[in-house]
């Protein structure tokens, strides 16, 4: 029974501590390069609604995309923050049906595109 609770405590604290990592943007990823492309876009995009499976390159976006999404990029550098900005404006204004997908997936409530929206009317007055 000890052995079961320490493996259940050891397993808790990996979670815990993998859950604070500092999401990074893998070396040579441009978001740029994804925006611009329509056929990575529409693969990005079946990853991350889960109609596809996700490669490697496709699950380190996944990652930034959800955590962007359900946390405010909380754990993400701020290189993450910068394309992670970069890229939800741009699925709002150019995407908005891919957008509602990724939105009711992972931030039913609305609250990222409130605050996004607001964020480019500022820019916008500014």
């Amino acid at each position: 029974m000890k052995i079961f609770v320490v493996l259940l405590v050891g397993l808790t604290m990996q979670g815990a501590i993998s859950a604070l990592e500092t999401i990074t943007v893998p070396p040579g990823f441009s978001v740029e390069s994804v925006l611009n492309n329509n056929r990575l876009m529409r693969n990005y995009i079946q990853c991350l609604t889960g109609e596809v499976k996700c490669n490697n390159a496709s699950q380190k976006v996944k990652t930034v995309v959800v955590s962007s999404l359900k946390n405010d990029c909380s754990n993400c550098d701020a290189n993450v923050k910068v394309n992670a900005e970069k890229m939800i404006k741009f699925m709002i204004e150019r995407r908005p049906a891919d957008w509602a997908k990724l939105t009711a997936k992972y931030d039913p409530s609305g609250a990222i595109t409130r605050k996004y929206r607001a964020m480019m009317e500022q820019d916008k007055s500014a």
